[in-house]
């Protein structure tokens, strides 16, 4: 996802949102900003993903995050709490199963309902190609 304003000053927009986890799959993030490395779908009560938590900021704590990353079992039929950030390289909030939409006030935390069309208006207001 990229800003192609000429002026990148306009902030990015994240967009929460639930998910059955059947549904995910490696490079969504979680509402927690940790990004899902991979899916385990071989248990039939339980999900395994492999999540981590990305530093953009910092090249080598990336690697060290990534190589120390988290097993987490989530039952089937749960609904995982997702987000897409700017750094999010799977966007799943299209996907038909995708419920909850909201956006966060930066300032109050406060979210607010909202759907795709609604948040895509504000990323290409802002200067960002979502598609």
């Amino acid at each position: 996802m990229t800003n192609t304003s000429a002026s990148a000053a306009k902030e990015w927009t994240a967009l929460f949102y639930e998910l059955p986890v059947e549904a995910v799959r490696a490079g969504v993030s979680t509402d927690t900003a940790q990004e899902v490395l991979s899916a385990d779908f071989s248990d039939k009560q339980y999900v395994q993903l492999e999540t981590y938590t990305p530093r953009s900021d910092n090249a080598a704590l990336d690697r060290e995050y990534r190589e120390r990353s988290e097993a987490r079992l989530v039952a089937r039929g749960t609904r995982l709490q997702l987000c897409v950030f700017s750094d999010t390289a799977v966007d799943l909030s299209a996907h038909p199963a995708a419920t909850n939409l909201r956006l966060r006030d930066p300032g109050t935390r406060r979210e607010m309902p909202t759907t795709r069309a609604q948040w895509l208006k504000i990323q290409t207001q802002n200067g960002f190609d979502c598609r």
